[in-house]
């Protein structure tokens, strides 16, 4: 099961007023896991616990892989319905604090390590912003079914990213996922690098599914890109 936490978030607004939150987050331990040494903690920014099948996924994938699942929530921001993953410096820095605060309070309550952010829709535009503004605080990004915006959110440091979009997504227009891609492409220094296409394993699509990873030389961070040919989405809120 994931444990509820609850904690105080101490923020500001957007010109620099003092601001406090009550928030919350879930944490997902696999029992077999050893309380010895730092475990790598996968952020999921979904607004619930994850008791879903998604979240039942993580949990399966937790307990294989051995990390911990970390899910995150905007229940108590100033928005109330939705993450504020907007350039911080206009709409204010409650998310971005209450995220890097979750990733401190698990690294000292729950020995978690490296973190990674991941999310769907809304959940990924969130990931995409925070990796901009505090990329020192990630292994690892992932966004699926979302772009990031790329005139409010400016990737300051190269960073591992990964991206997953239908190609006939009428949410989300698959170009704009794409420019999201390029652009962090442009920042890790790989646009000049030729990409290595896989095909995924894809059991309700098989042979439609693609990765294209751009490899830096040396220790570079990569960009990679899943392209589900024909894929579409249902409308998220999350």
């Amino acid at each position: 099961s994931s444990d509820l936490r609850d904690f105080v978030l101490t923020t500001k607004d957007a010109v620099g007023t003092p601001q406090t939150q009550n928030r919350l987050y879930f944490v997902y331990r696999p029992d077999s896991l050893p309380r010895t040494s730092p475990l790598p903690m996968v952020l999921v920014m979904d607004a619930a616990p994850s008791t879903t099948a998604g979240g039942g996924f993580f949990h399966r994938k937790a307990d294989q892989a051995g990390f911990l699942v970390v899910s995150c929530s905007f229940v108590g921001n100033s928005l109330g319905t939705v993450w504020n993953s907007d350039n911080p410096r206009t709409t204010g820095w409650e998310d971005y604090d209450y995220i890097s605060a979750v990733i401190s309070r698990v690294r000292e309550m729950d020995g978690g390590g490296d973190a990674f952010i991941c999310g769907l829709s809304k959940g990924g535009h969130v990931s995409w912003a925070y990796a901009c503004e505090r990329p020192e605080m990630l292994r690892a990004a992932c966004s699926l079914d979302e772009f990031m915006g790329v005139t409010t959110n400016h990737p300051t440091t190269p960073l591992p990213v990964i991206g997953l979009q239908g190609t006939q997504d009428s949410n989300v227009p698959y170009y704009m996922v794409r420019d999201s891609i390029e652009t962090w492409r442009r920042m890790n220094g790989v646009l000049g690098i030729t990409p290595v296409t896989t095909f995924e394993a894809s059991p309700l699509q098989p042979g439609r599914v693609t990765q294209a990873t751009w490899r830096p030389e040396g220790d570079g961070a990569p960009v990679a890109f899943v392209t589900i040919v024909g894929g579409r989405s249902e409308e998220h809120t999350s």
